[in-house]
């Protein structure tokens, strides 16, 4: 899946950005985020976003089009990141995933820093854990 948001100095936003060592966090939606915010957000007792610094093992270096070049440049998460498994009730279908700045609570679109749709959506049971492989999620920007 390729997360997007707005357009930009893609290697200076990422590079600044992804590089921090500071804290962000997965979270999965029913309802896609756009670049305006919103979408629906999993709503369930036992979900929880994930916690993930932001360094290059998590996000190795961005991947720059060539000086001159037209195009995108990109970052791609580095390990495989997983969420806890529904244990007591299921999640729904989740149709999308963003990376976002804030632990819990309703989401603006400043906190939101990517987000995507997944290529399928899925529907999350109990005992259902979910995973984003190694890059399985990569931003992208103009």
């Amino acid at each position: 899946m390729s997360g997007f948001k707005g357009t930009g100095a893609c290697e200076a936003t990422l590079a600044a950005l992804l590089n921090t060592s500071a804290t962000a966090y997965w979270a999965l939606f029913t309802v896609a985020p756009t670049a305006a915010g919103g979408g629906t957000e999993v709503s369930a007792a036992d979900y929880a976003r994930l916690a993930v610094t932001l360094n290059t093992t998590n996000f190795p270096a961005a991947v720059a089009p060539s000086v001159g070049a037209t195009g995108t440049a990109s970052v791609a998460n580095g390990v495989t990141q997983t969420i806890s498994a529904a244990t007591t009730n299921p999640w729904g279908t989740v149709v999308g995933i963003a990376l976002v700045t804030t632990a819990s609570g309703a989401l603006t679109a400043s906190e939101i820093i990517y987000y995507a749709p997944l290529a399928a959506s899925r529907n999350i049971l109990t005992g259902d854990p979910v995973a984003i492989p190694i890059g399985g999620f990569i931003a992208t920007e103009a």
